[in-house]
């Protein structure tokens, strides 16, 4: 664990510096479109200089490590076998290009396929959530856990609907939706950002996250950062968790047993 620390230690100084550069270009709305994944999903130069940052001052220090970045999405079948950094420079993408304060740079670092130390920063809101493996979670140098609701009307749900927008999708969001309404939950809500939505529940904001199409680098910190402030994450269907599988459920002790989604 103190290696893990060390490499906390390494990183946070470098993800403020990246967060400056967002939070300049945000307020000056200087995003600058670079071009589209799809229809539906941006990437802005400011992802791609984000990542060529931070991609560059990690590997002049680890030069053997691997680095997985969304920008570049190579070298994810390293994750099993080799100590491994996963980037997303702008979680929240879409967001951003509209001014919307709900952006975060995630940043994890994994041995032999599993997360041991996560960052996720919000430079907009200037929050800075941290995690290492077996030494509980924090925003801001506060420890932070789960919360303890127990009844869904009681519960905030969050979930996302991605830039996937095919009738097989479509069709499957909207049963999925219904079966948390049938449970008459106090509300439910979509931040943009699974990264954020991750740490909200682990800080107890949210009570329930879940999502089928998130990749690794929008869930690898902040499935950790659940973990270690005492949460349970798993597959959407409640299956093992593999940050790798395009599905996320995460939740408290008390609702992870209760609500499980078909296969997608």
């Amino acid at each position: 664990m103190d290696d893990w620390k060390q490499r906390l230690c390494f990183a946070l100084p470098l993800i403020r510096q990246a967060g400056t550069i967002l939070r300049g270009a945000f307020s000056l709305r200087k995003q600058g479109l670079y071009r589209k994944k799809s229809e539906t999903d941006p990437v802005t130069d400011t992802d791609v200089e984000l990542e060529a940052f931070l991609r560059k001052e990690i590997l002049t220090k680890f030069p053997e490590e691997t680095f997985i970045g969304e920008e570049s999405a190579n070298s994810v079948d390293k994750f099993d076998h080799e100590p491994c950094w996963i980037l997303d420079p702008i979680d929240g993408t879409a967001n951003f290009v509209h001014g919307i304060s709900n952006v975060a740079i995630s940043l994890a670092y994994s041995e032999k396929g599993q997360v041991v130390m996560g960052i996720v920063y919000n430079p907009i809101q200037e929050e800075l959530f941290t995690a290492v493996r077996q030494g509980g979670a924090f925003l801001d140098d506060v420890p932070i856990t789960v919360s303890d609701v127990d009844n869904w009307n009681e519960a905030i749900v969050c979930t996302e609907f991605g830039s996937d927008r095919s009738v097989a999708k479509s069709t499957m969001m909207v049963e999925n939706l219904k079966l948390v309404l049938d449970e008459k939950v106090q509300g439910i809500r979509a931040t943009g950002s699974a990264a954020l939505n991750l740490c909200y529940v682990a800080a107890g904001r949210f009570d329930v996250y879940y999502e089928y199409g998130p990749y690794l680098w929008d869930i690898a910190a902040g499935s950790l950062i659940v973990e270690e402030a005492g949460g349970v994450v798993v597959h959407p269907t409640g299956s093992k968790f593999d940050p790798r599988s395009r599905g996320v459920l995460a939740t408290n002790q008390k609702f992870w047993k209760k609500l499980k989604f078909p296969p997608y």
